[in-house]
């Protein structure tokens, strides 16, 4: 039996949406980032399982379905007008999920004549229930991996801080696990070893990749694992990451 914290990625519309977002920030089309934070004040102070990034990328899944499929001036009178939401974008996604529900005639069935009800709004529903939290997950976790795009977003939302935050005084297990994880064990700027499993040397510190000092916060997109030498060498005025990683072959 798999473990529960693990996830079978589907990938094939997340590629979609980690591609806009990602042309988002990088383009700097972001506004008002702070704004889509759901709990603002604790995401920048102390690191949050659902960080600001979770919170951008459920905005976009929902907009985007929203423009695409749930206009409300969509005009739906008939079984001949809804039928095109037997075979779309939405219900391809619940099936590949294995999200339960009701076909247009299933629903029809308690709900005669309700066409409306159940393009606009019962599908509307269930999206955002129960696909829109997968894809979210899926999403965040291809574009946390690019630290260079998480260094483009923290500079964004450093520009819509009004004051800097406190630099957080110690990190939840979770965190520094998964930054470890991430970062393959090794630092992520030189790449020295950072497991201990054959040597004592390069303890492992957090940074963060926007300092403090330049506004940066305590949000997970914003920190990365350095080893003690580079950590220390790296300044409070300087914006310092990379993407390297070791090749699998």
């Amino acid at each position: 039996m798999i473990e529960e914290k693990y996830h079978d990625f589907k990938y094939g519309a997340v590629f979609k949406f980690a591609h806009d977002i990602q042309e988002q920030i990088i383009n700097q089309n972001l506004d008002c980032i702070i704004d889509l934070a759901s709990d603002l004040e604790k995401q920048i102070t102390k690191p949050q399982k659902n960080t600001i990034l979770h919170d951008v990328i459920e905005y976009h899944i929902n907009d985007y379905f929203s423009v695409v499929y749930f206009n409300p001036y969509f005009d739906v009178h008939s079984i001949d007008d809804i039928e095109i939401f037997e075979d779309n974008e939405v219900i391809n996604l619940f099936e590949e999920y294995q999200i339960k529900y009701l076909t247009i005639k299933q629903y029809l069935k308690k709900h005669p004549g309700d066409y409306f009800t159940y393009g606009y709004e019962y599908l509307r529903g269930i999206l955002e229930d129960k696909l829109s939290p997968i894809l979210k997950v899926e999403v965040f976790n291809l574009l946390f991996d690019d630290r260079n795009l998480m260094k483009e977003f923290n500079i964004l939302i450093a520009g819509e801080l009004d004051e800097r935050v406190t630099r957080c005084k110690s990190w939840p297990k979770w965190l520094v696990r998964a930054l470890y994880c991430r970062e393959k064990g090794l630092c992520a700027l030189c790449q020295k070893d950072l497991s201990h499993l054959l040597h004592t040397k390069n303890k492992p510190a957090i940074d963060h990749i926007v300092p403090i000092a330049l506004k940066g916060v305590n949000d997970p997109t914003n920190l990365q694992m350095l080893c003690d030498k580079c950590n220390g060498n790296k300044s409070d005025i300087h914006i310092t990451t990379s993407n390297y990683r070791p090749l699998y072959w």
